[in-house]
């Protein structure tokens, strides 16, 4: 059985967002719609009587009716893993390796988690902030078991910013993966190198995101929006 790795994205603290775009009366009115709140006052009311991270899970369902279903596909899997030589000084062009990650067999849907959340009455406008995540448990897996060495050593190490721990055989590993890829072995031991390339393994997690179901705001246009915030990224 191949290995496998979930991977989560969490947002904290945030707000729903969308290009040069407020949230007015006719949107969240519809959003307090798609919760089942009558308004803004019984909203905070009901979400704030629960501490930050345990919301119960009937409040969730009630919350996660304004977001659409996440997903990740094939297709949001990068083939190709690509270190510039404008970050990399030792690097005279940009090297493009050989993703050894696909989405893994059987994987896990993408599943939302409420922390917490609020609207906040602006004067004809609102805030709606939120501190939330999305997760899967299996995502990814190795394209072939002959490399499974090397992405345990990419994902739990270089991804995870524990590029400390490499030992002797974790750079055998990456000097092996790196030859089969028509690179510099040297490469390996090239701090800045390894530094990107476990940035560019993290950024497999990018396409993992939370938005809105659509909205139709004052002008009759539709609009849907994300969540701005600070945020981390991770593999499980």
């Amino acid at each position: 059985m191949s290995k496998t790795w979930g991977a989560w994205r969490y947002y904290a603290p945030g707000y729903l967002s969308a290009d040069d775009t407020e949230i007015g009366e006719e949107v969240i009115s519809q959003a307090l719609s798609a919760v089942g709140f009558g308004s803004v006052d019984e909203f905070n009311s009901s979400v704030g009587a629960h501490a930050r991270g345990e919301l119960p899970e009937e409040l969730q369902v009630k919350l996660k009716a304004i977001f659409q279903e996440p997903a990740y596909c094939d297709e949001d899997v990068p083939d190709q893993l690509t270190v510039s030589d404008g970050v990399v000084a030792s690097l005279e062009e940009p090297l493009v390796l050989q993703s050894p990650f696909r989405l893994a067999d059987g994987h896990e849907p993408l599943e939302i988690e409420i922390y917490a959340m609020s609207i906040e009455d602006e004067g004809g406008t609102y805030s709606i902030n939120l501190r939330a995540g999305v997760s899967s448990a299996k995502l990814f897996e190795v394209r072939s078991t002959e490399q499974e060495g090397i992405c345990s050593v990419l994902i739990d190490k270089l991804a995870s910013g524990k590029s400390d721990d490499i030992d002797d055989k974790d750079r055998e590993l990456l000097k092996a993966y790196l030859d089969s890829n028509g690179a510099n072995i040297d490469l390996a031991v090239d701090e800045d190198f390894i530094e990107e390339l476990g940035i560019q393994v993290r950024y497999m997690v990018e396409s993992i995101g939370i938005s809105t179901i659509p909205f139709t705001d004052e002008e009759g246009e539709e609009i849907e929006f994300w969540i701005e915030a600070e945020e981390e990224i991770g593999f499980s």
